[in-house]
Order: C-alpha cells, then structure tokens, then sequence
C-alpha cells in the first residue's frame, strides 16, 4: 500500500470506519463527576457499576495482592472504591477503559508492553504536575490521561493500516533510526499527529490533542499549550530512559539542557519520577491482565 496519501487516508478512515473505536462513555463520565471536589464514594461506585466489566475489573482488582494485603475479600463496588481510593479510581478506570476499546487493534505491536509504557508515561506526568505545578501548570488528571493515550496512534495506525505499519515496524526493529522519523519521512505525520486526529474524534479537549499531537515535536509548540506538551515529552522520555519503553527499536532518552534549563528542572525531580514510575510498572501488570480478562492477577 502506497504511503503518499496517508494523510487523506487517515482522514477518510476517522470519517468512515464502521470500527472506529470510540470513546468509553465511563471516561468521559468518570472523568467529569471526578471534578466535583464534593463527589462521594457511593455515587462513584454507582457509576462505575453501570459498566459490568470495569465494575467487575475493579473489584478484583481490589481483591488483588497489589491492593489486599491483609487478604481481606471485599465483595461490593463501593468497597473497592474505599479500599482503592478515589484518588486512584478515575485513573485506573481510564485505563482499563482505553485498553478495553482498543481489544481488536492489529498485530504489530507487543500491546501489554504498548500499555505499561503508556501507564508509567501517564504516572510520571501526574507527578511532575504535582511537583511543579507552577511549570506546567496542568492538572494532575489532565496530565495523567494525555501520558495514558499519548502513543495511541500507534494502534490506530496499526488497526486500519497493517500494510504501512508492517513495512514501518519492519524497517524501525532494525534499531538504526527512530520510529517517529520513519513514520514522518514515509506519512509526512508521525504517530503523535494521528493520534492526535483520533482524540479529536473522541472530542477531548484541545490541549490533550496538542500534546498527544506535539510529544515528539515540543520545539514547534509555545503558549499556553507548551507545559503540557513538555510534561509529556519529558516523562516519555524519563521513563523511555529507565527501560520503562513500548517497544525495542531505537529509543529516543535525552532531554536538551535547554529545556532542563527552561523549567527548572533539578537531578532530584528527575530521581524522584524514577521511583513513582517504577512503582507504576508493579501496579499496571496488575491492571493490564484484568483488562485483558486475565482471572487470577497476581502482584508482579
């Protein structure tokens, strides 16, 4: 299959595709009754048991040694709300919700590897947004979600362009140029951009679409846009660094002393991220074997 037009492509397929995945109606709602610094457990639990699947997810989830160290059994949604925290909550249902969309997307792609990597990128987002609040000035949830989905155009690539992706991977696993410069050199777009296009379908906000769009081109993005961009940027790159990566081509690690120097950014924040990501790593084998209908998660 010619890449020339992939652009147009693309653009046709978001239009068209009777198999577009779409945006999980308890992410959106999750993510909007999570605003509410008044929401109460209950009405949490009640939310999330409209969805028999992540309801019944994160119950195990609950019931898993990551969570149940006493080996209490808790038998009731509203538990596994406490016993998790609503802290956590929205977060872990967002995941098990994108990874339960994209269930049917193509082969290139090791997807248990693809999500640790988007989870951990997620976690170091969420706390460089907490550490550094006056840098980026982004929202912990924001952060959090944009890290989750940064790499989805990967998938999207992969699910409705199998004959591009093949000669794209084919030609990355040699480990002699990075992914996104063949992607830009043979689609004129990197997989940022199209997962950016994605996301707009799914109507999230602009900022969340820039960032996914730009986590490879930060030098082309300024304004108000530009934190959450470099929060992202600078996560994947951390967490790529520290062998927490999607894949096992040629991995882009650095961060320009510019941009170091740009936010203030000291060796301990850098540290700390370390630690929180490998923390993430522990709990998201955990979530991603639930989500994958796994019956017996066991803390890795």
């Amino acid at each position: 299959m010619k890449t020339l037009h992939f652009r147009r492509m693309l653009r046709e397929v978001l239009r068209t595709a009777k198999n577009l995945p779409t945006i999980p109606e308890i992410l959106a709602i999750m993510q909007k009754a999570l605003q509410d610094e008044n929401v109460s457990t209950d009405s949490i639990a009640n939310l999330i048991s409209n969805d028999p699947s992540i309801a019944s997810n994160i119950l195990r989830l609950a019931n898993s040694a990551y969570y149940s160290s006493s080996g209490t059994q808790i038998s009731t949604v509203a538990d596994a709300v406490i016993r998790i925290g609503l802290k956590d909550i929205g977060r872990l249902v967002s995941v098990m919700a994108a990874i339960q969309s994209f269930n049917v997307a193509g082969q290139r792609k090791d997807h248990n590897l693809f999500w640790k990597h988007s989870i951990c990128v997620a976690n170091a987002s969420k706390y460089l947004s907490t550490r550094l609040p006056h840098v980026f000035g982004v929202k912990e949830d924001e952060a959090y979600l944009t890290g989750l989905l940064h790499d989805i155009g990967m998938l999207v690539i992969d699910q409705f362009f199998p004959e591009i992706s093949k000669e794209i991977w084919n030609e990355a696993s040699s480990g002699q140029v990075l992914l996104e410069e063949i992607e830009m050199a043979k689609l004129k777009m990197d997989h940022g951009e199209v997962g950016g296009k994605f996301l707009d379908k799914w109507k999230l906000p602009e900022r969340i679409v820039t960032a996914v769009s730009r986590h490879h081109q930060s030098g082309t993005v300024s304004g108000r846009d530009r934190g959450l961009v470099l929060c992202i940027y600078i996560s994947n790159q951390v967490c790529n660094r520290n062998g927490f990566h999607g894949w096992s081509g040629k991995i882009s690690t650095d961060i320009p002393a510019e941009i170091m120097e740009e936010l203030g950014l000291e060796s301990d924040t850098i540290e700390g991220m370390i630690a929180h990501i490998q923390k993430a790593a522990e709990q998201s084998e955990v979530v991603i074997s639930l989500a994958n209908g796994a019956s017996s998660p066991a803390r890795g």
